[in-house]
């Protein structure tokens, strides 16, 4: 069976997924690190295995391409829940128990907590997550955002609008029945439901910190305060506190992978 994910080692024991088509058996493998002894193998016939796998303690998150991850238990195998919303991709990142993943084909990175829903999504291919500032790489710039901040106000929009609906819901009741102190209740509220989406859509604007042209979309780390991304013949370094580049060097080929060890940068191309 042919192996689509990235191998996780996670003290003593590895994970990896095989197969590529559910319907003929796709496995996610835990063995023993030292003998390659099978700890587990779970078997599933209803989604590919394909991208980078992350493991925590407890917990095997294995990304699905188009499909949404899967996540389970690391000890066991046991499936324990597949992420609800969101989109697919291969890329990931684990930041605590917050789960990050994306951009398949709309260009977004979704952000799922312990509760399995969709707490927030990012416009862009990926993202590095620091403290108090996040940065999120997309096909043609960089941005700095106060990633805590966005995603309170982005499950605040999600409640007010599902509010908006259930009043217009009411309202148009209140119409059919008639009722006048209900119909200007109704309209009231919905104004001041409609004046809350707008201050809300200007605060997550507002935690956009910088935002400046780059069109190195492949790779991105982060290492000093420095911003490096990688692009197609280049690399180029951005100030992480303020957005402004630093350099820009040649290299050939599209550089995919990019990694900072004493005081020098790789470039995997």
């Amino acid at each position: 069976w042919a192996i689509r994910t990235g191998v996780v080692a996670i003290g003593d024991t590895v994970y990896c997924g095989a197969g590529v088509i559910p319907s003929e058996g796709v496995y996610v493998v835990a063995m023993n690190a030292d003998t390659g002894e099978e700890v587990w193998k779970t078997k599933t016939q209803d989604l590919p295995a394909q991208g980078y796998m992350l493991a925590s303690d407890s917990r095997l998150y294995v990304v699905t391409a188009r499909d949404t991850p899967v996540v389970l238990d690391a000890k066991t195998g046991k499936r324990l829940y597949k992420v609800k919303g969101g989109t697919g991709g291969t890329y990931a990142l684990l930041s605590g128990d917050t789960l990050l993943y994306g951009p398949n084909k709309t260009g977004d990175v979704s952000m799922v907590g312990n509760n399995q829903d969709v707490l927030a999504s990012f416009q862009g291919n990926q993202m590095i997550v620091a403290r108090p500032w996040s940065y999120l790489q997309s096909k043609n710039q960089l941005s700095s955002l106060d990633r805590g901040r966005y995603v309170k106000l982005y499950g605040e929009r999600g409640a007010v609008a599902k509010r908006q609906g259930s009043v217009a819901d009411a309202l148009k009741k209140a119409k059919e029945a008639n009722d006048e102190a209900a119909i200007e209740a109704r309209r009231a509220e919905l104004e001041k439901i409609k004046q809350r989406l707008t201050e809300i859509t200007a605060e997550i604007k507002a935690c956009v910190q910088w935002t400046t042209e780059c069109f190195a979309p492949y790779s991105l780390v982060l290492a000093d305060g420095v911003l490096v991304a990688g692009g197609d013949r280049h690399v180029v370094a951005v100030n992480a506190e303020t957005g402004e580049e630093l350099w820009k060097l040649a290299v050939p080929g599209k550089a995919y992978g990019l990694a900072v060890a004493d005081d020098k940068l790789y470039v995997s191309t």
